[in-house]
């Protein structure tokens, strides 16, 4: 029985307390990777960034995600689930919830109705088109994971960057017909 005016209680009781902050503070966070970290596209195509979940994302219940990007450069055409949410076995329920306005981001809200799932896998697809050449850094401005108690899944994240390229054509043209343009 603990004694509250007993020296060896207290002890004790501060031991046992920092060993639990000890082993939780050595649990793996979930990390959300931004992929491919580095691309580049050129004009007329689209470019796809996908956010995984590693194989530490545990218990995945639902999330809330908020991405930024150079809206000068970088235009979201397209934002879905990806395959860890729709495969699930159960309903999801999926949300961009910026969709449409201009905006130098994308926030998204997801979860599994009646199950969670684990890593790894897609949470997030997003399809951009360029707007003006020019590298864009896209990066997780904030978010929340949660798990099936409702609790908040610790997670981190990396920083993409994306190289839209307009590259100019040259034309081959003969020495003679250079000078006689010119004369």
């Amino acid at each position: 029985m603990f004694d509250i005016h007993n020296r060896r209680g207290w002890r004790g009781l501060i031991r046992a307390a920092v060993i639990l902050v000890l082993a939780a503070g050595t649990a793996r966070a979930a990390d959300l990777v931004l992929s491919p970290v580095t691309g580049s596209f050129d004009c007329g195509e689209t470019y796809t960034l996908e956010v995984l979940a590693d194989p530490a994302t545990t218990d995945l219940h639902g999330a809330s995600l908020v991405l930024e990007f150079d809206a000068a450069i970088l235009q979201p055409l397209a934002v879905t689930a990806g395959s860890l949410v729709t495969g699930a076995g159960c309903p999801h329920f999926f949300t961009w919830l910026n969709a449409g306005a201009p905006s130098d981001s994308i926030a998204v809200d997801l979860a599994t109705l009646g199950c969670s799932v684990d890593g790894p896998g897609v949470l997030v697809q997003i399809v951009f088109e360029g707007a003006v050449q020019g590298i864009s850094p896209v990066r997780l401005r904030s978010g929340i994971l949660r798990d099936s108690q409702n609790d908040d899944i610790p997670f981190t994240s990396n920083e993409a960057e994306v190289d839209y390229r307009c590259p100019v054509a040259d034309e081959s043209v003969a020495w003679g017909a250079v000078k006689a343009r010119y004369r």
